[in-house]
């Protein structure tokens, strides 16, 4: 009798481990297949709305240019540099999406729809690019990037020491709104990346302005301080009409949804990081104010990090 029971027994967390098992799968498939469903339909939407929650706002919505004939434009930054958020400030002021050379799925979720079209379809204002994409990149790779957007870009400058630290935040979390370890920073990994990254942040400045023709600077500390009067600046060059009441909307919501709360609050970098940061940022303050007579604003840098 104890012989059967205890087969009986083990029949039964079989069975129980199978059911578990079963209701697990199925609730991952149907997890998948929501966000895949949700991305199907973000990608079927012609416009969207920014500030649905407002009622004195959400008549205001972003759609894609019907004529198809906006000239390309990068929007061209280092990883980490508030590339993002610069976007929605774009949109929320025009009222036409932004494109990317990327097809980032958590930001077509958000409502970044201009993502999922083919950048060069002329139906967005600006195209996202990270000039060599995290890859190497031969000189002649690079100028043909920038000759594919006919030299004309948007180039969206911060200060190294915390763009650098945005992306690896990225890179660790696969969020763009969380924070990694700070554990992580203490690692020869860290130490490895920041040596590298500092040089691509220095390419992508330096390769923008000696090969492109018609590049615009935006450095972000200044677009944090003044955000709208610094988009409708740079929308004026580009003949955009702008709305009174829309930018009021946009200035209701100038943060956008996709910015840290949080921040490390001692500095991840060793003396030799800092050294060759500070090396780096002085060759490219040099580079912008002989290049386009603007001046890099290292005075806004944070000087914790520094």
């Amino acid at each position: 009798m104890l012989g059967n029971n205890t087969t009986h027994s083990y029949k039964d967390r079989i069975k129980y481990s199978q059911t578990k098992i079963v209701k697990v799968l199925s609730v991952f498939c149907l997890s998948v297949f929501l966000l895949l469903w949700s991305l199907v339909l973000m990608k079927g939407k012609q416009e969207t709305n920014l500030w649905s929650e407002d009622p004195k706002c959400r008549n205001f919505t972003t759609k894609f240019s019907p004529t198809r004939n906006l000239p390309l434009r990068a929007l061209v930054s280092y990883p980490g540099s508030g590339n993002t958020w610069f976007r929605y400030l774009i949109e929320g002021a025009s009222g036409i999406f932004t494109g990317s050379v990327y097809d980032d799925k958590d930001l077509i979720k958000a409502g970044h729809i201009g993502e999922s079209r083919k950048y060069t379809e002329g139906s967005t204002i600006l195209q996202k690019t990270h000039h060599s994409g995290g890859e190497p990149m031969t000189l002649e790779d690079r100028k043909a990037h920038i000759e594919s957007f006919k030299g004309r870009g948007v180039l969206l400058i911060r200060n190294p020491f915390e763009a650098i630290l945005s992306l690896w935040n990225y890179l660790k979390t696969l969020s763009h709104t969380e924070l990694a370890n700070y554990n992580s920073t203490k690692t020869e990994e860290f130490t490895l990346f920041a040596f590298t990254q500092i040089f691509r942040w220095y390419e992508i400045i330096s390769d923008w302005l000696e090969y492109g023709k018609e590049v615009e600077i935006i450095f972000y500390e200044e677009l944090k301080d003044s955000p709208t009067e610094i988009v409708t600046q740079l929308l004026n060059k580009f003949n955009i009409p702008l709305n009174s009441e829309r930018m009021a909307c946009l200035e209701k919501h100038i943060s956008g949804s996709f910015q840290r709360s949080e921040h490390f609050t001692a500095s991840p970098y060793s003396e030799d990081h800092k050294l060759l940061f500070r090396t780096m940022i002085e060759m490219a303050k040099e580079k912008i104010l002989n290049k386009t007579g603007k001046l890099l604003p290292i005075h806004k840098y944070n000087l914790h990090i520094l």
